[in-house]
């Protein structure tokens, strides 16, 4: 009993925090807008809202952008930001020795089980972002926007299992 009630609070737990997110940590990936440099050129931006079929109120509305820039000396700067209270903005950088535009980029927004269809239980959490070159790809990353909600999860879970032990 005492697992089937646990399960049953990770699911609602999931239910409630569908279209939050947080940031995926990398170890050339900052905040704010450190990398982006006077000069830059947008290439790219994709933006998403994996809520908007589901909610009645306008400011209940999550969003996800994706934006792609690059400098004069051809430094690609990947930007992501929402405006869920989970989500903290992020910018990572990639070197390349050429120019690129908008066809040189794909993002695919896919669910956390990597399905690009979604419902209001399974939304879309994670864009998957291609750069290209020659038609072959130089760089590819998931940028994961419900890494903030998984946590809040897992920190349930853990207080939940501790105070059934107790």
């Amino acid at each position: 009993m005492k697992k089937f009630r646990l399960y049953c609070m990770i699911c609602l737990m999931a239910i409630c925090l569908c279209g939050c997110g947080s940031k995926t940590d990398t170890d050339d990936m900052a905040s704010d807008d450190a990398l982006l440099e006077q000069g830059s050129t947008p290439v790219y931006e994709s933006t998403i809202s994996p809520n908007e079929e589901y909610v009645q109120d306008e400011a209940d509305k999550v969003f996800y952008t994706v934006q792609i820039y690059q400098g004069q000396d051809n430094k690609i700067v990947v930007s992501a930001d929402s405006n869920s209270a989970f989500f903290e903005d992020m910018q990572y950088e990639v070197a390349h020795n050429g120019a690129i535009s908008e066809s040189d980029v794909t993002v695919t927004w896919t669910t956390l089980m990597g399905s690009t269809e979604y419902t209001e239980e399974n939304q879309l959490a994670v864009a998957d972002i291609a750069l290209y070159a020659d038609g072959e790809v130089f760089s590819e990353r998931k940028i994961n926007f419900f890494n903030g909600g998984i946590d809040i999860v897992t920190d349930t879970i853990n207080q939940t299992a501790q105070e059934t032990i107790e």
